[in-house]
């Protein structure tokens, strides 16, 4: 392969940060830049980081400069958040953003592939879902939630590049609920709810990816030659009560048929990022067919769907390891996770006026001198915070009274005294 410049977004979540550090380990990668409008608090190795939004026009010069071959967009992946206007800002991010990034990305004459991190959550959960669904199956595009809307729009925006660009190449990894400790979705908020709901009646198939083989397919596709639409998902497939007993949660039962008292009832728990779309999940599940996977894309995951539950829920409740040693050992459960030395190491264009953008250093990709240095610790670490779901437990209340009347074993005395 020849030498390639990558740009990786979202790299202030697990999955943007350790793409972008495998590839800057990379021989054939000559550079990767990390981009997200938050300092990533997991370690990016070589990778440069520049803390800017995507939708910033301020980034077209900078892409522009450094001759990006490879694109691949982690930031497109929802985050788990618990408000709604939260939710409307990610939205916001991810399919504005989205479109400005290709807008600009494509205008590079080096630009040769588009990596996609995207979900299995396009094609929808109801009863009259396939039982396996491919790359070809259609995507749900009447689906209730702006989740699953969003993620169809991002979707097609990189398609329509190669209509543009017939030079350019894309990859659209559709992934499985990814499950990690570093982790956060709806899907894993739910698992961590005190009490977990369960639908009476339905048991929904679940299909899970460790976090650390979603980083692994990306670093794939990205390192490889284009695929197009790809499910990836860890091989078997688990049903929901299986899950829960895995990762040994209590639940309870929900009686409902048209889940509007499952969603309620997510929502009383405290459970961040529930749509409709994750309630038809939990109802009816989704499997997906991985022989492209296999053949095309040529990534089997290390981990299997029941692997991938075991960690998380080994992970989840007990000591919580960073992504690497060199990130500081261990942390409690619920601890943020400390800024790493050297992860912030990078330059901040948010602030950055047009005019303080200059032409590339030669044999730099990446303006340093252009950009406010970012080592003043004043930049937040880590990602959006989600707060633990709160638990409601009913007060027992005094013991009961014992009933009036005669006792089987009871003596005279013993029944006076009552």
């Amino acid at each position: 392969m020849t030498t390639t410049t990558v740009l990786v977004t979202g790299v202030s979540t697990y999955l943007g940060a350790g793409v972008a550090r495998v590839l800057a380990d990379r021989p054939e990668v000559a550079q990767v830049i990390g981009v997200d409008v938050m300092a990533p608090p997991f370690p990016l190795g070589e990778a440069e980081f520049l803390r800017a939004d995507v939708r910033n026009p301020l980034l077209g010069r900078i892409v522009q400069q450094a001759g990006i071959d490879t694109l691949v967009h982690v930031g497109a992946i929802p985050r788990a958040t618990a408000t709604s206007s939260a939710r409307t800002s990610a939205r916001e991010a991810a399919v504005i953003g989205t479109m400005q990034l290709l807008g600009v990305c494509q205008a590079v004459p080096q630009l040769r592939h588009v990596v996609l991190a995207s979900t299995g959550s396009v094609y929808g959960a109801s009863p009259g879902t396939p039982a396996v669904v491919s790359e070809e199956s259609p995507v749900d595009t009447r689906a209730r939630s702006g989740h699953v809307r969003d993620a169809v729009e991002v979707e097609s925006y990189v398609h329509a590049i190669t209509q543009r660009r017939p030079d350019v190449g894309v990859s659209v990894l559709r992934l499985a609920h990814v499950f990690g400790p570093s982790t956060r979705s709806a899907m894993t908020n739910y698992l961590r709810a005190p009490v977990v709901p369960l639908p009476f009646g339905f048991d929904a198939r679940v299909q899970a990816l460790s976090e650390d083989d979603a980083v692994a397919a990306l670093v794939a596709a990205a390192a490889g030659d284009p695929v197009g639409t790809v499910n990836v998902a860890g091989e078997g497939v688990l049903t929901l009560r299986q899950v829960v007993r895995i990762a040994r949660r209590p639940t309870v039962p929900v009686f409902t048929t048209t889940g509007r008292a499952l969603g309620a009832l997510t929502r009383w728990a405290g459970i961040a990022g529930i749509e409709p779309d994750h309630v038809d999940y939990v109802m009816y599940g989704r499997c997906l067919d991985l022989t492209r996977m296999r053949e095309v894309l040529r990534f089997t995951p290390e981990h299997t769907t029941r692997e991938a539950i075991e960690r998380f829920a080994t992970d989840t409740w007990g000591v919580v390891p960073t992504l690497h040693e060199e990130a500081g050992g261990s942390r409690p459960i619920g601890a943020r996770p400390e800024h790493v030395s050297g992860v912030a190491r990078g330059h901040d264009l948010l602030d950055a006026q047009e005019s303080d953008v200059v032409e590339a250093r030669p044999g730099g990709v990446l303006p340093a001198a252009a950009l406010r240095d970012d080592d003043d610790g004043d930049t937040p670490a880590g990602a959006v915070d989600v707060p633990e779901a709160s638990g409601r437990s009913a007060d027992p209340g005094p013991p009961p009274t014992p009933p009036p009347g005669p006792v089987a074993g009871e003596t005279s005395d013993a029944r006076e005294a009552r």
